[in-house]
């Protein structure tokens, strides 16, 4: 029976240390989220009423002004809200991607596919195109996440 080196104990605690902090900032994340789907779900049917009249005065005025546009859907907000909410988990995501050690590393070919000539991985947003058979550095995480893909990435010196 093998036993773990010190070394590689220390590095798989990093590692679920960090697994643990982005599931905890998807966490806050969800929430923001949830938070912000209740306030506009009781700021919808508060002004569900005022929308009604808002509208009838809009057509009504359509008439008189047609440079006059309309008031925006519910939709569009709820989806500029959510976009918001990724590019601000994403910056969070570079800043922590950014204090990380990097490290140098080749991607070998894929004998299954020998034409797929790069290798996509991503976190949080932040995806990273990686050319195979050509030596890049890239931060630590992103090299783990590549070798549990499967992709075999070769650190080099």
């Amino acid at each position: 029976m093998a036993t773990t080196s010190p070394k590689k104990k220390r590095r798989k605690k990093k590692i679920e240390d960090e697994v643990q902090e982005v599931q905890e900032e998807q966490e806050e994340v969800q929430e923001e989220q949830e938070e912000e789907q209740e306030e506009q779900e009781e700021t919808q049917s508060e002004s569900l009423q005022e929308g009604v009249l808002q509208d009838k005065k809009a057509y009504q005025d359509e008439d008189k002004d047609p440079k006059k546009k309309p008031a925006e859907e519910p939709e569009l907000e709820f989806d500029r809200n959510v976009e918001r909410q990724i590019k601000k988990l994403g910056k969070r995501t570079a800043e922590n991607l950014r204090k990380y050690p990097r490290e140098k590393i080749i991607i070998p070919k894929d004998k299954m596919n020998p034409h797929d000539t790069y290798a996509v991985a991503g976190i949080n947003g932040w995806t990273f195109q990686i050319q195979r058979e050509q030596p890049v550095k890239l931060p630590t995480p992103i090299v783990d996440l590549l070798a549990r893909g499967g992709y075999n990435p070769t650190r080099v010196r």
